[in-house]
C-alpha cells in the first residue's frame, strides 16, 4: 500500500508547489498585470486604476478588473482581467479587452477618414475581441468584401500600437437554407489570406455538394474541393451488383444522404429515362414507371417537431413529386440511400464505408 500511496502524493505536492510557484493559485497584483500585459499585448506605458472591481465571470467565479489605458492614448479605455478558474484547485489567468477596444477605435477612425469604405462590413464582439464581417451571396461580392478587409488590415498594420481582430464571411445562400445557411461555409481567422483560402475552400465545397453555383469556379477549384473530401465520394451500386464511385461529387457531410444536384448528377450519368431539368429543378421517370420530380422551391417552414427530429434546427423542410403526389424527405435537404433505391433501384454509400477496416 505505501508503495502507492507516497508517489502518487509526491506527485500531488509536487503539482501543487509548481502552481504556487508559477503565481497561478491566487488573483494575480495590479504590478503583475501591468506585467503580464506589457510582456504579452503591448510593450507601452500604461496606466492602470489603483483599485480593481470584483466581477462575476460566466463560470460563476469572481473576478478582478481593473480599468486602463494608454499613457499615449489615453481616449481607448480597456479592462485587465485576473480570470479566476478551477481545475481540481483554483486556478488564475489573465485577460484583457484591449484587442477589442482598441479594435473597435480603429474601426471608427478608419470609417472617418474613409467614409465611402467597408460599408458592407458590420462589426460584432467575439470574446474580447472585435469581429468585422458579413455575409455574400456570390463570389463577386465575396472578392469585394475580402477586398474592403484587406485595406482596412493594410490600415491596421501601419498603427503604432497593434491590435488583432477577427475577419469573417458567412455564404447566404436561399435555396437549401439549412439553420439560415449552408452549414461550414461560416469561415473566421485572424488574417484576410487565411480567411480568403479558407471562404474559397468551404464555398467551393458548397458547389460541389450542391452542384450550385458551379459556373463561379474553375475545373481545378472543384475538383480540389472534391479531393479535400474524398470520403465523401458518393458509390454508387446498380441492381446488377456494379458500383461505381463518382469522385467529382459529394454527399451531405452532416447527413447520410446526397443532394438534390448530386442526384441529378447521378440520374444523368446513369442514363435514367427522360431526366430533364437542371441541379436545381428537374423530373425523371423512376424504375416503377412514375413520375419524380424534385425542386429547392419544394419545401416548407418546419413544425418544432420536425426541428427537433432533424437535429440541425432548419427553418424549413423539403418534399418531392411523385407522380403529382407530395412525399416528405427523410433527410432535411437530402435523399436517403433508401428512398433513392425505391424510386431507381439505384443504392448509395459515402466511400470511407466502402473502405475495409484495418
Amino acid at each position: 500500500m505505501k508503495k502507492t500511496i507516497f508517489p502518487v502524493l509526491y506527485l500531488f505536492f509536487s503539482v501543487a508547489a509548481a502552481l504556487l510557484l508559477s503565481g497561478c493559485s491566487r488573483h494575480y497584483t495590479q504590478n503583475e498585470a501591468e506585467k503580464w500585459f506589457r510582456e504579452n499585448i503591448v510593450d507601452a506605458p500604461v496606466v492602470i486604476s489603483e483599485e480593481y472591481t470584483e466581477e462575476e465571470g460566466e463560470d460563476g467565479y469572481v473576478n478582478h478588473v481593473w480599468t486602463a489605458r494608454l499613457k499615449d492614448l489615453p481616449q481607448v479605455e480597456f479592462e485587465l482581467i485576473s480570470d479566476a478558474g478551477y481545475n481540481l484547485w483554483a486556478t488564475y489567468s489573465m485577460d484583457t479587452t484591449y484587442h477589442y477596444e482598441m479594435g473597435k477605435y480603429y474601426l471608427q477612425e478608419y470609417r472617418r477618414e474613409n467614409r465611402e469604405s467597408v460599408s458592407l462590413l458590420i462589426s460584432s464582439r467575439r470574446g474580447n475581441y472585435l469581429s468585422l464581417g458579413t455575409s455574400y451571396k456570390d463570389r463577386e461580392e465575396l472578392e469585394q468584401i475580402l477586398g474592403q478587409m484587406e485595406t482596412f488590415s493594410e490600415y491596421l498594420s501601419h498603427q503604432e500600437y497593434p491590435c488583432e481582430i477577427y475577419y469573417s464571411v458567412r455564404f447566404s445562400e436561399l435555396q437549401t437554407l439549412i439553420n439560415g445557411e449552408y452549414p461550414e461555409t461560416i469561415s473566421s481567422t485572424l488574417t484576410v489570406p487565411e480567411l480568403r483560402d479558407s471562404a474559397l475552400k468551404d464555398f467551393a465545397e458548397y458547389a460541389v455538394v450542391y452542384q450550385l453555383c458551379t459556373d463561379q469556379f474553375s475545373e481545378e477549384e472543384l475538383t480540389a474541393a472534391a479531393d479535400n473530401m474524398e470520403s465523401y465520394h458518393p458509390v454508387v451500386t446498380r441492381p446488377d451488383g456494379i458500383s461505381v464511385s463518382y469522385d467529382d461529387l459529394l454527399m451531405l457531410y452532416y447527413d447520410d444522404a446526397i443532394s438534390f444536384g448530386c442526384l441529378y448528377e447521378i440520374l444523368v450519368r446513369e442514363n435514367f429515362s427522360d431526366t430533364s431539368g437542371s441541379p436545381e429543378s428537374f423530373k425523371f421517370t423512376g424504375a416503377d414507371g412514375k413520375i419524380y420530380e424534385f425542386s429547392y422551391d419544394f419545401s416548407e417552414q418546419c413544425t418544432p417537431e420536425e426541428i427537433q427530429g432533424f437535429g440541425l434546427n432548419p427553418v424549413k423542410s423539403f418534399y418531392y413529386l411523385c407522380d403529382g403526389e407530395k412525399i416528405s424527405l427523410n433527410s432535411c435537404c437530402g435523399v436517403t440511400s433508401e428512398e433513392l433505391q425505391q424510386m431507381t433501384g439505384l443504392t448509395f454509400q459515402a466511400l470511407w464505408k466502402t473502405e475495409p477496416d484495418n
